[in-house]
């Protein structure tokens, strides 16, 4: 008999189990080493789930530039941190300003002076890069951007400033009690809203198209910050201006002016104007005349201008003759308005105006102290080109200080007679159509009467109706009028009649349409006084502003590497506009 059959059947139990056990330690084994196969796969899984998440989200934090947000440009004086997005902000501001400047008068005066237009009147050349072009209008600091800086310097300087001034000057502003008012909020949320519409015309959200405009860490929350700070530092600038203001006594005024009495000084005058043209000739000219001809030709010319305006100047012996000889000596294209006897008067002339419209001889001789009532003297400049330049000055009234002129600031309602036909062409001013323009003034002024009627309210209704798209926007201000301030007759005698008082309204007619008139401010002082006033203040707030950026500068703190990522960024910007001129 085997062994195997003498066991018991509490062994064959103990048997049994002891080999089901050693079978289910084996299959376990094999499940853990394929388990920790599977963990090993999926945990690679994970980690490039891992990985692709932070790039995505990296890259949309960048997209919304979260990070041009969080990084530092510079830390000003009291120890403000200034963001990447706002100090690019401002770089962008100067740059495309600049740039749109220089390329608009290249377009509007190319065609006259040729190509570089914009360059030379402007000193920006929008078809350089800021970094491939010299800055010579101003010096810059020359430890800090040596003896030839560029435009990228000046860009990188204006921006600088423009971060740590304005910052620390809303934080005086905020000491000082100042702080965002209701009408503040609103103008700045009227602009955002205005660029929230240009971005929806353009099919972009608002975020998306400051970010297009003014770099990719600029959203609607950071603009409207940088628009506070605005704000804020504007009313401290202001309040400043305001205590200077207070400070200009009458006396202080009176000094200024015994030390610069021909600074402000006028004169009463008749000039009259001859000149001659250069012989500049056309391409089908040029076949037939040479150059010494066309040099001939002008000296000639030259020389019948000469010898006229010395006829009249030999004929003048009073007012009467001067204005009979201009009208006799006067070219046949304006031949007519010689006819008038204010088309040679000039009043109110100050030493700068003529200067700059004659010539500098003239102006020394007009306001020499030896000069008297009825003196008369001709001026002649020749110009490179051969031509020549004559002026006949006769003096009715020596240099003298005006004390009869009050400047008034109006505001002005535009009716204009401008009306277009259906063809698109000016219609003309029939008594009709200037009939059916009074009427809608006076409408208009009658509305406004019958709302509560105040200045306010009348700036509003200017913004909204007037024609006059150089007044509008300011609510039809028209500042610092005088009796010779070169606006319509009409206008200016509105201004002055007697009995003129602040609050007073008015229609008025000219060539342009019918003015409605609300008179805003009548000054205590004289044109001279205000003059002089105003350029005290001028000097004394450039110095305080100059030392307020001058002391703040020393004390802000820099990331240069920064700095000069944005400035290489800001180059390929300019590349682009380049591009797409």
């Amino acid at each position: 008999m085997s062994n195997e059959s003498n066991k018991n059947s509490s062994e064959i139990y103990r048997q049994e189990r002891k080999e089901r056990l050693a079978k289910a330690a084996e299959k376990k084994e094999k499940k853990n080493i394929s388990s920790n196969k599977k963990f090993k796969k999926n945990a690679v899984g994970i980690s490039i789930s891992v990985v692709a998440i932070v790039l995505i989200t990296t890259f949309f934090l960048n997209f919304f530039g979260v990070p041009k947000r969080m990084q530092t440009a510079l830390i000003t004086s009291n120890g403000t941190k200034i963001s990447v997005a706002e100090y690019e902000y401002y770089y962008r501001y100067f740059m495309t300003m600049h740039h749109n400047t220089s390329a608009q008068y290249e377009a509007q005066y190319g065609q006259y002076y040729g190509a570089g237009a914009g360059l030379m009147m402007t000193g920006y050349d929008a078809n350089k890069t800021p970094e491939n072009q010299k800055y010579t209008i101003d010096k810059l600091d020359e430890k800090k951007y040596g003896k030839e800086p560029t435009w990228a310097d000046f860009f990188e300087n204006s921006a600088l400033e423009s971060c740590y001034v304005n910052r620390s000057l809303a934080t005086e502003s905020k000491k000082a009690g100042f702080k965002i008012e209701a009408d503040d909020k609103k103008e700045i949320n009227d602009y955002i809203e205005e660029i929230r519409g240009v971005a929806t015309e353009n099919d972009y959200s608002l975020d998306a198209y400051l970010r297009q405009n003014f770099g990719k860490g600029m959203n609607e929350k950071l603009l409207r910050d940088l628009f506070e700070t605005q704000f804020l530092a504007q009313k401290f600038l202001d309040k400043n201006q305001d205590d200077l203001e207070k400070k200009i006594t009458d006396d202080v005024i009176l000094k200024h002016y015994e030390k610069n009495i021909n600074d402000y000084n006028v004169c009463d005058l008749r000039i009259f104007n001859l000149s001659s043209n250069s012989q500049i000739a056309s391409e089908e000219d040029e076949k037939e005349t040479s150059k010494e001809e066309l040099e001939a030709k002008t000296k000639a010319e030259s020389n019948k201008v000469k010898e006229n305006a010395q006829k009249m100047f030999d004929a003048v012996s009073n007012e009467e003759t001067f204005i009979s000889s201009a009208y006799t000596y006067a070219n046949e294209t304006s031949k007519e308005s010689y006819k008038e006897d204010d088309a040679t008067l000039m009043k109110n002339v100050k030493i700068a105006d003529l200067e700059e419209n004659i010539s500098k001889d003239a102006a020394q001789w007009v306001y020499n102290n030896e000069r008297a009532n009825g003196d008369k003297k001709l001026f002649t400049e020749e110009n490179q080109d051969g031509s020549v330049s004559c002026s006949v000055v006769y003096v009715i009234k020596t240099p003298y200080r005006d004390d009869t002129l009050q400047p008034v600031d109006v505001r002005h309602i535009l009716i204009a007679f401008n009306d277009n036909s259906e063809e698109g062409q000016q219609a003309e001013v029939t008594p009709e159509l200037e009939a059916k323009k009074l009427k809608e003034a006076e409408a208009l002024l009658e509305k406004w009467k019958s709302a509560d009627a105040t200045e306010k309210s009348f700036a509003e209704l200017a913004k909204k109706k007037s024609d006059d798209s150089g007044s509008a926007q300011e609510g039809g201000l028209i500042s610092d009028i005088t009796k010779d301030s070169n606006y319509v007759k009409p206008f200016i005698d509105w201004c002055y009649e007697d009995a003129r008082k602040v609050g007073d309204t008015g229609i008025v007619k000219s060539t342009y349409g019918y003015h409605i008139m609300y008179c805003s401010s009548i000054s205590d002082k004289t044109g001279w006084q205000n003059d002089i006033a105003s350029s005290i203040v001028k000097e004394k707030f450039e110095k305080f502003f100059d030392d307020f950026a001058e002391k703040e500068e020393k004390n802000i703190k820099t990331k240069d590497k920064t700095l000069a990522k944005v400035r290489k960024s800001m180059e390929k910007v300019a590349g682009k506009m380049i591009a797409n001129a």
